[in-house]
This record gives structure tokens, sequence and C-alpha cells, in this order.
């Protein structure tokens, strides 16, 4: 499993080919999460929680509320559609939260999680943008 403290250290140095700097934030509870927000996009944390085999990152988009009545079904299967060509991320509900999520090995590297950040960041954007028709 991911040491929060290592990877909430190493991440705030990370000075690789991603472009990116990141803000760590640990999230107090039971199970070891924190929050990651990449420098520019504030307003989409990434939460971070780990196994003893993988690390999953997930994005929340927006609340199931938010999606205009009508245009659930029409939304859900373009978000179906849109999984595929979507690199290193899927669509996912949690609740009534829609979400983007990307899962990686416990054993990859720092440079490995940063293109996931970085990469799930972007798609989040991307995501929201392609579905913004269908959001009230």
């Amino acid at each position: 499993m991911f040491d929060i403290n290592i990877v909430r250290k190493l991440l705030e140095k990370y000075d690789g080919d991603q472009g990116v700097s990141f803000d760590v934030q640990e999230i107090p509870g039971e199970t070891p999460t924190f929050s990651v927000v990449v420098d520019g996009r504030e307003e989409l944390p990434i939460y971070i929680s780990s196994t003893d085999e993988e690390v999953l990152c997930i994005c929340h988009l927006f609340d199931e509320d938010e999606v205009s009545a009508e245009s659930l079904a029409e939304m859900n299967k373009a978000m179906l559609a849109m999984n595929l060509p979507m690199p290193l991320s899927s669509f996912g509900i949690i609740g009534s939260q829609y979400v983007v999520f990307g899962a990686m090995s416990a054993r990859s590297d720092i440079d490995e999680l940063a293109h996931e950040l970085a990469t799930l960041s972007g798609n989040s954007i991307d995501a929201i943008e392609a579905l913004s028709d269908y959001l009230k």
C-alpha cells in the first residue's frame, strides 16, 4: 500500500515531464485517503486511496440532480460510448455522484502516478465539456 506521507512529499516536489504540479491534502478517516489538486484545476480534486494491490484515483464530476431528467438515459448512453476512447480513465457512479476514475498497480512509481493524475484531471475537464448539454 502507498504510504500517504511519502506520496504527498513526492507529489509536492514532483518535477517530472508531466508539466504539472500537485497540492496534496490528507483526508482524515478510517481508510487512508488524500485529495490531490492539479495546479490550475482546483475545482476538480482527485481522491486517492489504495490497497496492497491497487491505487484508485477518483474525480467527482457532478451530481445526478444536476442532469436534466429528460436527457439522463441519453447521457448515460453517451458516457458508455465515451469510455473506450478515454485514455486511462472510465466513467462511474457512486451513489448519485458521476465520477471519472482510474486504477493502477500499488507498485507504480511516482512518474506513473503523476501521469495518471494529470491524465485523469484532463479527462475530467473534457468529460464535463462533452456532457454539458445534458446538465441543467
